[in-house]
């Protein structure tokens, strides 16, 4: 492959249309890193590139910032389910951060697309298909989908950009993307974008593209991240590593009105504790009859007697059966009711 290398000071130096440059000025992105320096150019002038770098060297803003040039120039509306150019990238969400990258650097041009691997609905993205789209930015299974279902052809392609390329590989997409492959139109343009460029992505370039133009470049230097480039993995705060899991955690100010209710709750519930290990010194409970209730109801029944009016006095021992009798006398009374008189 050949090789090339490039140093200009300024994304207008690079042949960007003006209006692009005008985004990137309103941002302060007046500076190009390396990659996109030494992509830029070839990608302008319709050649196929392999570019290799590592994260955060700007490869999203080196192929989304041509890709908008060339299809803003000649403006040309894209037809019905006819994108001109794919972008295909290894995750969802990744897709829909070009998305959203994509959109920020076409303030000025009118450069429609849609985001197939997005959250949102379903309909809402086939409507814009169906509308005419310049771009689509996918995964490869979801493109295959698209496909099938008939949602978009690729007829009217002109540029396509596999990003991580070699993530694709990884997570086993090879397959997908031998389909893709050849529903692909052979006049078209074909850039790969990897960290690694190892024998198997090597594989797929011979493939995929014509007489590439490999490109190399390190990360900027201060680690200063591209226009477009997610920001790098953040380390964990100290408190939520492993060893340090038990340090005390400063809550913020607003959570401050809900602090004094802690300790009352916790205080609540202790003092129960010390008196639980009472309840065994009553020795008075064991001694009750086998068959009386348990302790619990003893004490429910107590309450209830004390809030109740106080009983009559028990009656006498030798009275006892006074109340036996005493019903029966009632009932031997209609027997000696008043009998009826003789008459004379």
């Amino acid at each position: 492959m050949r090789q090339a290398s490039s140093t200009l000071p300024s994304f207008l130096d690079l042949g960007l249309l003006e209006p692009i440059c005008r985004t990137l000025d309103e941002r302060a992105f007046t500076s190009p890193t390396p990659i996109q320096q030494r992509v830029i150019p070839p990608l302008l002038e319709g050649k196929d590139v392999l570019a290799v770098a590592p994260v955060g060297a700007g490869k999203t803003a080196a192929y989304l910032l041509p890709l908008i040039h060339r299809l803003a120039e000649p403006a040309v509306i894209a037809n019905p389910k006819e994108p001109r150019a794919i972008v295909l990238t290894a995750a969802r969400d990744r897709a829909e951060a070009i998305g959203r990258a994509l959109g920020t650097f076409a303030g000025y041009v009118r450069v429609r697309h849609v985001a197939a691997a997005d959250s949102g609905s379903w309909n809402k993205q086939s409507k814009e298909l169906r509308g005419g789209v310049e771009v689509v930015v996918t995964t490869p299974r979801q493109l295959i989908q698209l496909i099938r279902e008939h949602a978009l052809v690729m007829r009217a392609l002109e540029i396509i950009v596999l990003d991580d390329v070699d993530l694709m590989l990884d997570q086993g997409m090879s397959q997908d993307l031998e389909r893709i492959e050849n529903e692909l139109p052979d006049n078209r343009q074909t850039a790969f974008f990897v960290e690694i460029a190892d024998e198997t992505v090597r594989h797929y370039v011979r493939t995929w593209l014509k007489d590439p133009l490999e490109i190399g470049a390190p990360a900027p230097k201060g680690g200063k991240r591209a226009p477009g480039e997610p920001p790098p993995p953040l380390d964990l705060p100290a408190w939520l590593d492993v060893e340090d899991s038990k340090k005390k955690v400063a809550l913020p100010d607003w959570l401050d009105a809900d602090a004094p209710s802690k300790p009352a709750a916790k205080t609540a519930k202790a003092k129960p504790q010390p008196k639980q290990p009472a309840k065994p010194k009553q020795p008075a409970k064991p001694k009750q009859p086998a068959n009386a209730p348990p302790a619990d109801e003893v004490d429910a029944i107590l309450q209830d007697l004390d809030d109740a009016e106080p009983p009559p006095p028990p009656p006498a021992k030798g009275s006892a059966k006074a109340p036996a009798k005493a019903p029966k006398a009632p009932a031997k009374a209609p027997a000696k009711k008043r009998a009826p008189k003789k008459k004379g």
